[in-house]
């Protein structure tokens, strides 16, 4: 009866070998290699945690460029507008132009993605540029006044470390907002721009210029900034991706069973399954006389 159990366990237990292609189901299977099968797993799911952030970041830098690239464009569209009324001795329209890149800088600085305002810092429930009008920079104190950003960038570690992966609306926003708001400040004083220009008007529309060129060289500085981030994140990705497929193969040698070898197993357990199967057989129909002969 021993014989027959012993039997039909080595048969089971090879059986499911071969139908899982795992030595076993629990780590008591592996022996003396638990320890590493665990291991393996425990890494392999790390692998995976940094490899769905990255996929997360780049979500975020593509918003970042997006946005930043619109600021830009509110930046260059308001030196073309200064540009073309200096050309034409007229400021007519530069109001309705400092309003549409008061807009797009707002907008921009503003965007959200999955909930969070990805200017803002760490605080990302509140909205990193807290006016609404054209009005509201003109009657700000400073340009500083208008952040609501924190001082803490945000960071993502992809396994070297935490990295930045964002930038601030104060340190990115903050020149081109400033001129927006000289414009502003000069027309709430001095009145609207007509046309023909004041010499005056003239001379402080001059002076903006290398203020806008500047705060284009900071959006685009920004964009680089955003770029260079981006393929780093990529790069962890590509070798947690490379750890990942590593770690498979790893935790497949300790867990793998040798499907041959068990399948020859499940043969020989069979035929001794049966052996014993038949010897219990014949002992249970001998009756004491068999005994006696």
């Amino acid at each position: 009866m021993l014989e027959l159990q012993r039997a039909q366990n080595s048969f089971t237990d090879a059986q499911q070998r071969v139908s899982s292609g795992k030595i076993g189901n629990d780590l008591k299977a592996f022996g003396s290699k638990a320890e590493l099968a665990s291991a393996g797993h425990l890494a392999k799911a790390r692998a995976e945690q940094r490899i769905d952030l990255a996929k997360q970041m780049e979500m975020r830098f593509e918003a970042q460029e997006l946005a930043l690239t619109r600021a830009e464009d509110g930046a260059n569209g308001l030196k073309q507008e200064l540009l073309d009324a200096l050309g034409a001795n007229s400021g007519i329209g530069l109001g309705s132009a400092l309003a549409t890149a008061f807009a797009q800088a707002k907008g921009a600085f503003n965007t959200e993605l999955n909930g969070n305002y990805i200017f803002g810092g760490t605080r990302t429930d509140t909205l990193p540029v807290n006016i609404e009008t054209l009005d509201d920079l003109g009657g700000a104190p400073s340009v500083a006044y208008i952040f609501s950003n924190n001082t803490v960038k945000p960071t993502a570690d992809f396994g070297e470390g935490p990295a930045e992966v964002g930038q601030l609306a104060s340190d990115v926003a903050t020149p081109l907002f400033q001129v927006i708001k000289n414009i502003k400040d000069y027309m709430n004083v001095n009145g609207a721009f007509g046309a023909p220009l004041t010499t005056a008007q003239q001379d402080f529309l001059k002076s903006q210029l290398p203020l806008v060129d500047a705060a284009a060289t900071t959006l685009v500085q920004a964009e680089g900034v955003n770029g260079n981030q981006a393929k780093y994140t990529d790069t962890q990705r590509g070798q947690q991706d490379d750890l990942r497929v590593a770690l498979t193969k790893f935790v497949s040698n300790v867990e793998d069973a040798d499907i041959v070898e068990a399948s020859v197993q499940v043969q020989q357990s069979q035929l001794a399954y049966e052996a014993a199967a038949q010897t219990l057989s014949k002992l249970n129909s001998l009756s004491l006389l068999d005994f006696l002969r």
